[in-house]
């Protein structure tokens, strides 16, 4: 009768220890919203304040289209800053 209580408790503590639970270490990637780290480029300067009225009147046609040229290119790149300095933005 001792032997058998004993199977019957022995029995009872191995089955009341439950499952056995391991834990597992999962990585969640999560997209986090980043501010831009460039500096925006300055923009150029319009032809309206680089010169008064007297002073563009006074330059001469080539003189004005050498200007309006030069200020297109001045436009083109800082575009092409603008787009290289946002490019990591979201």
């Amino acid at each position: 009768m001792l032997k058998k209580l004993s199977i019957a408790f022995s029995l009872l503590a191995c089955s009341c220890g439950g499952p056995v639970v391991k834990e597992k270490v999962s990585v969640a990637k999560v997209p986090v919203v980043a501010k831009c780290t460039a500096d925006r480029p300055e923009r150029p300067q319009r032809l309206s304040a680089a010169f008064s009225d007297a002073e563009w009147q006074s330059l001469a046609p080539r003189a004005k289209a050498s200007q309006v040229a030069a200020q297109g290119l001045r436009w083109q790149n800082y575009g092409e800053q603008m787009d290289a300095a946002t490019a990591g933005c979201p």
